[in-house]
């Protein structure tokens, strides 16, 4: 099933560290629930996601651990 481009969307691509130039799309299936971002001019920017961890499967996931680079884009 293709997601619908009429509504907001949001992409999340895993980097392997802070210097690689490509990533590999970040597949959560559905589990993205919110995300915020905060812009601060006088500390670094904040951006959150609350994901779907009903079946505590996201537990299991090394990518998603403390560390990972994972670059984001929304609209």
């Amino acid at each position: 099933m293709l997601p619908s481009r009429s509504a907001p969307g949001v992409r999340l691509t895993l980097f392997k560290d802070e210097k690689a130039t490509t990533g590999e799309p970040l597949d959560l299936g559905g589990r993205l629930l919110s995300m915020t971002f905060e812009d601060c001019d006088d500390k670094a920017d904040k951006l959150s996601l609350q994901l779907d961890n009903f079946d505590l499967a996201l537990f299991d996931r090394e990518e998603l651990m403390g560390g990972a680079v994972v670059e984001v884009s929304w609209g």
